[in-house]
């Protein structure tokens, strides 16, 4: 019975640490945010990483970006001009929705795909530092600066459960890390 228990203690231990994929966003230049590095576990043994960009470099437009990791390519766009409160997120056959949970406020967000949902929110109200997902039982994600006050590198505790497509998982790092960085 003892060695039944251990077993199972360290098969779901395993599990779920293979059910991490998104570990960490990074500016590739240290004085902007429109380029990043996209670091993706895709088993416990293998990091790749990827990258993510404004779609149109010039100007302040930030409304449109495209990101590949390996073999996965996709967009995140402002659903409507000047309405930064929708966003959509395109990868392969998903579509994925970005709303804010109340109008003018940049910490709430629900993330939609078909009939799953979830609700990410900054942790505390006065700070954009760390942000998670409200609803438990879809698993845990966590996204934080690596240090307090900069916003250029950004770890993610991605311990969702395997419902939660990467898609609904990249929308969700983008949009917390989208609202809690400088537009320059």
């Amino acid at each position: 019975m003892k060695k039944l228990i251990i077993f199972l203690f360290a098969f779901f231990a395993i599990v779920q640490l293979s059910a991490q994929y998104i570990i960490a966003f990074h500016t590739e230049n240290n004085d902007s945010f429109r380029e990043w590095i996209i670091e993706v576990e895709i088993d416990s043994m293998t990091v790749i990483e990827g990258e993510l960009e404004l779609t149109w470099g010039i100007g302040n437009d930030f409304s449109s970006w495209q990101y590949s990791i390996g073999e996965i390519d996709g967009e995140v766009i402002q659903k409507y001009d000047n309405n930064p409160s929708f966003w959509e997120l395109r990868q392969g056959s998903d579509i994925v929705s970005m709303t804010r949970t109340w109008p003018n406020d940049p910490t709430s967000w629900k993330i939609k795909m078909g009939k799953q949902s979830f609700t990410i929110k900054s942790k505390f109200g006065n700070t954009v530092d760390e942000w998670e997902n409200r609803e438990t039982d879809k698993g845990d994600l966590i996204i934080y600066t690596e240090r307090e006050g900069d916003p250029r590198d950004w770890l993610v505790d991605d311990y969702m459960n395997d419902e939660i497509s990467l898609s609904m998982r990249m929308a969700a790092t983008f949009i917390a890390i989208f609202s809690s960085t400088p537009k320059i």
